[in-house]
């Protein structure tokens, strides 16, 4: 019990406890003893209403004041009423659509979520192949680096392939060269076979290999090779 908490009756302080009784429309209260309620009907009737002096006084003034209204009076408060219930009309008419224009936007909301919902799971899946792709693209670029050190070696050992092909083709060279002897003064193959033959009776066609070399000169040089060096020497000192 809030408020005033003096008796509207006796206005003497109304405790917590003992009986007491509630005005129903100035809210005020009452010793129920300053009353002429029985507190066996105030116990028993849960509808019980209770209305101090002052409020009955009121409500018998406006009964009153009604009684007095003439008939102008009450065609006039008629056309208010009338004009109440036609604005409580429209007033319903636009919360009834207004309800509508709420429900659509909640149908929208709905939508919109569906919607995000629905592009949250794009998005996580793309989010997915993103970091697949990440790491496939993280194999490939060390297959990539693995490739080129490789190809590094690979060039290494062809470069000493190479290498070694040229030292054993200048060496091939070489040993072929002790076998070479040049001959100038000739015009042909058959002449230089013939003198090599004087020189040495057991030398055969077989043994030798005769090639002009290419000059502007009548008298064209000539690379005879031998099959062996031995052969080559004992032209060479006879």
């Amino acid at each position: 019990m809030g408020g005033n908490n003096n008796c509207i009756v006796c206005e003497k302080i109304v405790g917590k406890s003992g009986y007491k009784i509630k005005c129903r429309k100035c809210g005020g209260w009452a010793h129920l003893g300053c009353t002429n309620i029985k507190k066996e009907d105030a116990i028993q009737s849960k509808d019980f209403k209770w209305f101090c002096s002052k409020c009955e006084e009121t409500d018998s003034e406006r009964s009153s004041d009604e009684e007095i209204l003439g008939d102008e009076a009450l065609k006039t408060l008629h056309k208010r009423m009338s004009k109440n219930r036609k604005k409580s009309k429209a007033f319903n008419e636009v919360a009834m659509s207004t309800e509508e224009m709420f429900k659509k936007i909640i149908n929208k909301i709905t939508d919109l979520e569906q919607a995000i919902s629905f592009n949250g799971d794009t998005l996580d899946e793309l989010k997915k192949n993103f970091e697949d792709l990440r790491k496939e693209n993280k194999c490939i670029r060390k297959e990539n680096e693995k490739l080129k050190l490789d190809v590094q070696e690979l060039k290494i050992e062809v470069s000493s392939l190479k290498h070694k092909a040229e030292s054993a083709a200048f060496t091939a060279d070489l040993k072929s060269r002790e076998k070479n002897v040049i001959i100038m003064g000739t015009q042909s193959k058959e002449e230089i076979v013939k003198v090599l033959k004087n020189l040495n009776s057991g030398l055969n066609e077989e043994d030798i290999k005769v090639r002009s070399i290419p000059s502007k000169s009548d008298m064209k040089p000539f690379i005879v090779t031998f099959n062996n060096k031995d052969t080559r020497d004992k032209i060479l000192l006879k």
